[in-house]
């Protein structure tokens, strides 16, 4: 019996301990985000949120074109105009954070 009181014990120490809770609040980055194309070029608007965001690694996407690394301000905002090749019909918008998780937003054009 003591045991089982000592096991139920710690189970219930281990879900109420801060390191433990700060775990809790590893999601992953979340990505939103506006667009305006004149036909060959795009220009992307909006934030992105995470923990950390200093540790966020933004970049985009169209078609086979180089990626391109987008800087990220302080509040987490970014702004990005980029060349789009004829029959590109999508921009991806990927954001990876330091635990490696990762958002996706696409921009069909």
């Amino acid at each position: 019996m003591k045991f089982c009181v000592s096991v139920l014990a710690a189970f219930l120490l281990s879900i109420t301990s801060p390191s433990l809770a700060y775990a809790a609040l590893n999601n992953p980055p979340e990505i939103t985000a506006d667009s305006t194309s004149d036909g060959t070029t795009v220009t992307v608007t909006g934030s992105v949120t995470d923990e950390d965001l200093s540790k966020v690694d933004l970049v985009a996407f169209a078609g086979a074109a180089t990626p391109t690394t987008i800087s990220i301000n302080p509040d987490g905002t970014f702004s990005l105009t980029i060349d789009v090749a004829p029959f590109v019909d999508e921009v991806v918008i990927k954001a990876i954070d330091a635990q490696g998780q990762i958002d996706l937003f696409t921009i069909y054009l």
